[in-house]
């Protein structure tokens, strides 16, 4: 028998006996359904409720270029994936993505940012307005790239979704080679890590970013 999102199977019998209820993974909304299970008269009825998959999207900003090489702006970028939000504790936040993603489209985003996470999960407000003094580092916490401009974190909500931004100082131009600088430093790297002020920490986990879109 099949109702809704779900599948029963062995949904008939005498006697004692046992049914499974078995759903699909939901890649959309929460959404709930109600089993009644009927036997010697009496009604009960079963609610199942699943939870909202956990999609986000993350937009990052890297250099256009043309088909002859040459860089001609800063765009940005956009992905979706299974974004999973781990705060440990009030120093530490962790996005982790299931692999590594390297796939990019254009995307008209926010000038402002260069990287921006929207998540289904709450994300501490505290992060609002930290400085970032040193972006990236490897995996046994050596620093491979401290930013030559200032970098600094917004938390908002936007259509339901709960939005990590890292703003660039001067935001995304031509003229503002930050961004190019930090492509470099990431390409084909598994993790990230920034850190922030205050003794926070802000870690992206299997994210691999390659920001790179020739124009025809």
């Amino acid at each position: 028998m099949n109702k809704d999102f779900v599948e029963v199977a062995n949904d008939s019998g005498t006697n004692n006996g046992s049914f499974d209820v078995v759903c699909e993974q939901n890649r959309g909304n929460e959404r709930s359904t109600i089993l009644t299970v009927s036997g010697g008269g009496v009604n009960k009825t079963i609610n199942i409720t699943q939870k909202a998959s956990n999609l986000g999207s993350i937009e990052i900003a890297g250099g256009v270029y043309s088909s002859n090489g040459t860089l001609v702006t800063i765009g940005s970028f956009s992905m979706s994936t299974d974004i999973r939000v781990s705060m440990t504790s009030p120093q530490m936040g962790r996005f982790i993505f299931p692999t590594p993603i390297q796939e990019i489209d254009r995307f008209n985003g926010n000038p402002a940012s260069f990287l921006r996470i929207r998540v289904s999960e709450e994300i501490p407000s505290h992060y609002k307005g930290e400085k970032v003094v040193a972006f990236l580092e490897s995996a046994n916490g050596n620093k491979i790239y401290t930013p030559k401009k200032e970098l600094t974190v917004d938390v908002y909500s936007e259509l339901g979704k709960k939005v990590f931004d890292l703003n660039i100082a001067d935001g995304i131009t031509l003229g503002n080679t930050e961004i190019i600088d930090i492509n470099s430093a990431l390409n084909n790297r598994p993790n990230i890590a920034i850190l922030l002020t205050n003794n926070k920490k802000i870690q992206f986990i299997n994210f691999i970013w390659k920001a790179v879109y020739y124009e025809s």
